[in-house]
């Protein structure tokens, strides 16, 4: 996946500025900065921005807790229904949005989730049948790997392994989202609602 954001961040707007980790130390950031109008939700505990990629299909959607919350009050109160409201919620308001460059790497072998599935043959050395690929064949092991690059171009991610907007007539003033702490993030594919990154970044 390589998305350009259909509003990109102008490199020279991006700063340092502190991001204050779960452990209350803070580090310094490469803050991103731009103010436009995106799709914005806000509900108890959270408020969320969402940024396009390239002709509006796919997106990525921050959520960042409120201050004070915990990114893990937030993730207990994520399931398929509450997830399905808040996509539905989105409104186009005007944001002053500051967002971290980060670059995500996640590895873990799949083989115990494979095999809680009810994949165990495949892994037994005696048992798995792979005789049409070859003779004495057997798993030892299944990786994931994920990467996600975010910068003010857009996003770079990889794994190996109709949305309809209203203008309000009166915008106001701008809402500040200003993600200097832990917070969550997916990119989904909203004509079709498949969701193909999901995560927490603790630590940017």
């Amino acid at each position: 996946f390589k998305g350009n954001w259909m509003e990109q961040f102008e490199p020279s707007q991006t700063k340092d500025a502190p991001f204050h980790l779960l452990s209350g130390e803070t580090k310094q950031v490469r803050m991103m900065v731009q103010q436009d109008e995106f799709g914005y939700l806000a509900r108890e505990g959270f408020q969320a921005v969402r940024l396009g990629y390239g002709q509006d299909r796919l997106a990525m959607y921050v959520f960042l807790p409120t201050e004070g919350a915990e990114i893990g009050e937030f993730t207990r109160s994520l399931t398929a229904e509450t997830w399905e409201s808040w996509m539905s919620g989105f409104e186009n308001r005007e944001v002053h949005l500051e967002l971290p460059r980060f670059t995500l790497e996640y590895e873990a072998s799949l083989v115990e989730p494979l095999r809680h599935l009810g994949m165990r043959i495949a892994f037994n050395p005696e048992r798995a049948d792979f005789s049409r690929m070859g003779s004495n064949l057997y798993l030892q092991d299944v990786r994931h790997k994920t990467y996600v690059e975010v910068n003010e171009e857009g996003t770079e991610a990889a794994a190996a392994t109709s949305v309809g907007v209203g203008a309000t007539s009166d915008p106001g003033e701008p809402v500040r989202v200003v993600v200097d702490r832990p917070f969550f993030c997916a990119i989904r594919d909203d004509a079709t609602g498949v969701l193909l990154f999901i995560g927490q970044i603790l630590h940017p």
